[in-house]
C-alpha cells in the first residue's frame, strides 16, 4: 500500500469529484434560469410549452441577480477545483519522493508536476521564466504535463503554443461532455462553435492558444503557428463578442486577415512564419440597452486588459524562448475593433516598452482619455494607427457619445488615420467598407465591414501587420 506526505490526494481527488458534480448542478440551475428568462421575455409562448418555466416580467431584474450570483459561485467553485488539482499533483509528486521546495523556494526547484501547479496557481508568474523552465524539460516530462494535466497547460503563459493548443483541445472535449450532461445548451453552443473554428484544417495550422469554461466559456484561436510566427497579430473582438457565433466569425475574420498578410509577404519578398490570434478571452460587454450600459462603461476593459497584456507578454516570452529565435525578434501587433479597441488600449498603456510593436484601432469606441492619446501607449512613435469608415449604422460613433472617451480617430488622440475608402492597391481595386461589423461575408454585395476580403481597410490593417505601415494608405 502506498504512502503518501501530508494530505491523502486520493481523498481530495473524491472531494474534487464532488465539487465538479456540484458545478454541473450549477451549470443546471443557470439553464434553467436562462429559459425561464427567455419564455417569460415572449408573452407568446406563455402555456405553450407545458412545464415550461415563467415568470412575470416584473420579476425579471429579481431572477437577473440570481443569475449573477450563480455564475459567481460557479466561477469560485472552478477556481477551487483547479487548485485543488494543482495540490493534488504537488502532494503525489512528493509522496513518490520528488522535493517539494519550502514556501520561499523557486518552482524550478521542484518536480515537473510540483511547479506547473505553482506556475499555474500564480497569476504574477513571469512568462519569461515560465519559457525557460518548460524549455528546460525533456520532451517525456512536457508530454506528461500536456496529457496528465491540460487544465494546467493550456492557459499557462510561456509554454509553446503547440502544447498549449493540444491541452485546450483535450480540455474543451471534456468541457463540452460536461454541458451535454447538464443540458446547457447555452454554453454548448458556444463549446461546439470554438470546435468547430479550431477543427480540421489543411491549408494552415489552428491552434487553440487559450480556454476557459467559463461562465461565459472563452477562447483564443491562432490561424497560423504561433510558435514560428515572426510576425503575430492579437486581434481583439468588440460587444457581443461572447455571443455563440462569435469563435467562428472571428477566425474567420483573422483567417483572411492572415491570407491577405501572406500574399503581402509574397509581394514584398518578406520572409518568417505569420499567425493572426482570434483572441475572445476576455468577458466583452453586450450591445446597449435599457438595463445594460456597460459598453458605455470601462470595467469590462479593465478587466479584459489584465489578462490581454499577459497574453501579449506570454508571446513575446514564448517566441523568444525558442530554438533559433535569439538572435530574431518578432514583430507583435494588435488590431482591436470597437470595445476591443478600449480593452487593448487600457492594456497598451500598461505594458513595458519593447513588447509590442504596432497597434490598429479598427472602428473604436474610444479610448479612455487618462491614457492621454497615442502618446500614452507604450508603442513605437507613429505606430499607432486608426481606421474609420463611414458607416451605415455609426455603432462607433454612438459609442463614444455614451461614454465620454476619446476618439482613436480624431486628430487630438495623435494616430495615424488609415483609409478604409475604395481605392486601387498594387494595380488591384479595393472595396469600402461601410459597416460597423469586421465583416460581412462573401453572400453580402451591397455592404462590407473592415475585415471583409478585397477591401482597402483589411490592405492596410495587414500592412501595418507586416511592419510595413508607411505603405498603408492614409484616411
Amino acid at each position: 500500500m502506498g504512502h503518501h506526505i501530508g494530505m491523502d490526494p486520493d481523498e481530495v481527488e473524491g472531494r474534487v469529484a464532488v465539487l465538479r458534480s456540484q458545478i454541473a448542478e450549477l451549470d443546471g440551475a443557470l439553464t434553467t434560469m436562462r429559459r425561464a428568462r427567455e419564455a417569460s421575455a415572449n408573452p407568446l409562448g406563455y402555456g405553450l410549452l407545458p412545464g415550461s418555466p415563467i415568470l412575470a416580467p416584473w420579476a425579471l431584474a429579481g431572477l437577473a441577480v440570481a443569475a449573477a450570483q450563480v455564475k459567481s459561485a460557479r466561477v469560485h467553485a472552478e477556481e477551487l477545483v483547479n487548485r485543488l488539482a494543482g495540490e493534488i499533483a504537488q502532494q503525489r509528486a512528493a509522496s513518490d519522493g520528488g522535493a517539494i521546495a519550502s514556501a520561499a523556494g523557486h518552482p524550478a526547484s521542484q518536480t515537473p508536476a510540483a511547479a506547473l501547479a505553482a506556475y499555474a496557481g500564480d497569476p504574477t508568474a513571469d512568462p519569461v521564466v515560465v519559457a525557460a523552465w518548460w524549455r528546460a524539460l525533456s520532451e517525456e516530462e512536457q508530454r506528461a504535463l500536456v496529457v496528465g494535466h491540460p487544465e494546467l497547460v493550456g492557459n499557462l503563459e510561456g509554454v509553446d503554443y503547440t502544447s498549449r493548443s493540444e491541452a485546450n483541445r483535450a480540455e474543451l472535449d471534456r468541457q463540452i461532455g460536461i454541458a451535454e450532461a447538464s443540458g446547457d445548451d447555452e454554453d454548448l453552443d458556444y463549446l461546439q462553435s470554438v470546435k468547430t473554428a479550431v477543427g480540421q484544417h489543411t491549408q494552415s495550422v489552428y491552434q487553440l492558444i487559450s480556454f476557459t469554461a467559463g461562465p461565459p466559456p472563452l477562447a483564443a484561436i491562432s490561424v497560423g503557428n504561433l510558435d514560428t510566427a515572426a510576425y503575430a497579430t492579437f486581434l481583439a473582438p468588440g460587444m457581443g463578442s461572447n455571443s455563440a457565433g462569435t469563435p467562428q466569425d472571428l477566425t474567420a475574420a483573422a483567417r483572411d486577415l492572415y491570407v491577405e498578410e501572406r500574399s503581402l509577404q509574397v509581394a514584398r519578398g518578406l520572409t518568417g512564419g505569420v499567425a493572426v490570434v482570434a483572441w475572445m478571452a476576455y468577458d466583452a460587454p453586450e450591445m446597449a440597452s435599457l438595463t445594460d450600459l456597460d459598453v458605455f462603461k470601462g470595467e469590462r476593459a479593465s478587466e479584459g486588459a489584465v489578462v490581454f497584456e499577459r497574453a501579449l507578454l506570454g508571446y513575446d516570452a514564448s517566441y523568444n524562448a525558442g530554438p533559433g529565435h535569439e538572435d530574431h525578434g518578432s514583430f507583435l501587433s494588435v488590431d482591436a475593433h470597437s470595445y476591443g479597441s478600449t480593452m487593448a488600449a487600457d492594456a497598451l498603456a500598461d505594458i513595458p516598452e519593447g513588447i509590442v510593436d504596432a497597434f490598429v484601432a479598427i472602428g473604436s469606441a474610444g479610448i479612455a482619455t487618462s491614457i492621454g492619446g497615442a502618446d500614452g501607449l507604450n508603442v513605437p512613435d507613429g505606430s499607432v494607427y486608426a481606421i474609420q469608415a463611414y458607416e451605415s449604422l455609426p455603432a462607433a460613433g454612438l459609442g463614444l457619445l455614451g461614454s465620454g472617451r476619446e476618439g482613436a480617430y480624431w486628430e487630438s488622440f495623435g494616430a495615424e488615420r488609415l483609409s478604409s475608402d475604395h481605392q486601387i492597391v498594387d494595380e488591384r481595386e479595393t472595396s469600402v467598407t461601410n459597416v460597423h461589423d469586421l465583416q460581412m461575408g462573401e453572400d453580402s454585395w451591397l455592404f462590407n465591414g473592415y475585415l471583409d476580403r478585397n477591401t482597402t481597410s483589411l490592405n492596410n490593417a495587414a500592412l501595418v501587420n507586416l511592419g510595413l505601415g508607411d505603405e498603408a494608405s492614409r484616411g
